[in-house]
């Protein structure tokens, strides 16, 4: 079985109104995800190196240009696992990081690069953006850097046209601290 991909993948949720509720991942799936082919792993140890660096020259240029959280986000940031909000830096603008070969940023609505956080002008006020991202602030503290990008490159390989489970986890538990339900996402 090949998993490759022709087309670019969208990563770091595509946030958009789907009419469609995600269908649960199979316990063939988790596994798939916790067990990877060969191939698979290959693929990400090629891919991982350019990811990454564009990940640590985004987040540099967004922990000098964002801003702190408020008071208020501080406590969600710390609700939802964040062990370090003061680090944390929200910056709004329109150009995301650019693409690196098989991965695409353009129809995301929020990025999370470490403790820097990249949000889309039109959702800089959507507080589940905001606490969803945090989340992944929180995964990346508690896994780092370098083995969440390859759990969610891997998810995102393997799981294709599904919502991956660190995605999952971040909206259940963004959902939990604001007690309301997040706009329906792609996937």
């Amino acid at each position: 079985m090949r998993f490759l991909i022709n087309k670019p993948i969208i990563l770091f949720a595509f946030l958009a109104a789907c009419s469609q509720t995600p269908p649960e991942l199979s316990a063939q799936d988790l596994a798939l995800v916790a067990s990877p082919p060969p191939e698979v792993l290959a693929r990400i140890d090629a891919q991982a190196p350019a990811f990454l660096a564009a990940m640590n020259a985004a987040e540099a240029v967004a922990l000098g240009q964002g801003r702190p959280l408020t008071a208020a986000e501080t406590a969600q940031a710390r609700a939802v696992g964040v062990q370090r909000p003061e680090m944390v830096r929200v910056w709004v603008t329109s150009k995301f990081p650019g693409d690196t070969p098989g991965f695409s940023f353009r129809q995301v609505g929020g990025l999370t690069t470490g403790y820097a956080i990249h949000v889309r002008p039109k959702l800089a006020d959507a507080p589940w953006l905001l606490v969803h991202e945090l989340r992944h602030v929180a995964q990346i503290e508690e896994m780092g850097r370098e083995p969440f990008v390859r759990r969610y490159l891997t998810e995102q390989i393997l799981l294709k046209g599904q919502l991956i489970p660190l995605e999952r986890d971040a909206i259940a538990r963004s959902e939990a601290v604001l007690g309301e339900s997040s706009p329906d996402y792609a996937f």
